[in-house]
């Protein structure tokens, strides 16, 4: 650090038992990035002037972009405020649209890492706006998915109750007709 402009990185040695082990500020690259990196392509964090970060990849595509798991000790909220959307629907049709995703089972090409979830090019055929990427690296918004399955559940809900309304229904019928019957046996009775 100072004002030798030969200079273009900050080096700081970690471990000595580990070669590569060390820390890099560097400002220098012609596409504006400051990069934290080890050197090692799993453990790469790299911040861009467009404000774009990656962690385990050195070309996030998005704001975020995480290669790998991720954990967290708090919460993950998403802007909902009704005064930042417009145009708002109620969904329709969500139960039909639900049954019309296949939930999988599967292994991740990378690692064999077993795992279930959707298929991208699936959901997007029935919920475009929950898809992005380009094809061969499609992502699900699953969060959004809660709205539709919430919806869904409310009109099967919905359904149920009329089903029982309708069941309700026969099974008073049934018991008006058992009691004619009852009615036409006694008076054969007596008409014999």
């Amino acid at each position: 650090i100072g004002d030798n402009p030969n200079i273009k990185s900050l080096g700081v040695p970690g471990d000595t038992d580990v070669a590569n082990d060390f820390l890099i500020l560097d400002s220098s690259g012609a596409d504006g990035y400051l990069g934290l990196n080890r050197f090692v392509d799993d453990d790469v964090i790299l911040v861009y002037g467009g404000g774009s970060v990656g962690i385990g990849t050195r070309v996030p595509s998005v704001k975020l972009e995480v290669a790998g798991d991720v954990k967290a000790t708090g919460y993950y909220y998403s802007s909902s405020d009704k005064n930042l959307k417009t145009n708002i629907q109620p969904l329709t049709n969500s139960f039909e649209k639900v049954q019309k995703l296949q939930g999988v089972s599967f292994n991740w090409k990378e690692n064999n890492k077993p795992s279930i979830g959707l298929i991208a090019q699936d959901v997007e055929k029935i919920f475009p706006e929950l898809v992005s990427g380009q094809e061969g690296e499609k992502s699900v918004a699953y969060a959004n998915l809660v709205a539709v399955l919430i919806e869904a559940i409310k009109e099967s809900h919905d359904f149920t109750l009329e089903l029982q309304g309708e069941i309700q229904k026969q099974q008073s019928q049934v018991e008006d007709l058992k009691e004619q019957i009852e009615e036409l046996k006694n008076n054969n009775l007596c008409l014999a």
